[in-house]
């Protein structure tokens, strides 16, 4: 979402490019990232395997989207009046058309509710404890796979600053 919060306004046009250009490059770089993930690692949620894309990084973006959203109606121009909260929304929904078609849907409910049904604002909490385990351990056909090791990683989720 840097292309919407981080304008570079007092750039030439070769600088523009060039931040433009390095914006696309890191993107390009955490799709592949999530690639990769979703293809060496799966997550491990109430006893079962699911896919880190739709049950991790999906709501995490949907999370920080209307996180950042919900900021900037609260906050208003305060501190930054370099783009409205129109603007704000209209750039998200364009990238996760184009990006993350299967998220609008769910972003517009979302944007919908008040902030006391909207708990990831005022904590970073996942909505369940998960693990995130190889594929390579095992095949996950038997109970010993699905139990997390030393080599496995438990979230459960952290307080963070509630504005």
């Amino acid at each position: 979402m840097s292309g919407l919060l981080d304008l570079h306004p007092g750039l030439n046009g070769g600088l523009q490019q060039a931040a433009i250009s390095e914006r696309l490059s890191v993107q390009a770089e955490f799709f592949h990232f999530q690639e990769i993930f979703s293809g060496q690692y799966f997550v491990v949620m109430d006893g079962e395997k699911v896919d880190p894309m739709t049950q991790l990084f999906d709501p995490f973006l949907l999370h920080i989207l209307i996180t950042l959203v919900k900021y900037k109606k609260t906050m208003g121009n305060t501190f930054d009046k370099a783009f409205s909260f129109k603007n704000l929304v209209d750039g998200i929904l364009n990238h996760l058309h184009l990006h993350h078609p299967h998220l609008t849907q769910q972003f517009n409910v979302e944007m919908k509710k008040e902030k006391p049904d909207l708990l990831y604002l005022n904590f970073f909490q996942w909505l369940k404890p998960f693990t995130i385990v190889s594929q390579f351990q095992g095949d996950g056909d038997n109970q010993d796979d699905n139990e997390a090791d030393d080599e496995d990683v438990e979230i459960s989720g952290m307080s963070i600053y509630n504005y």
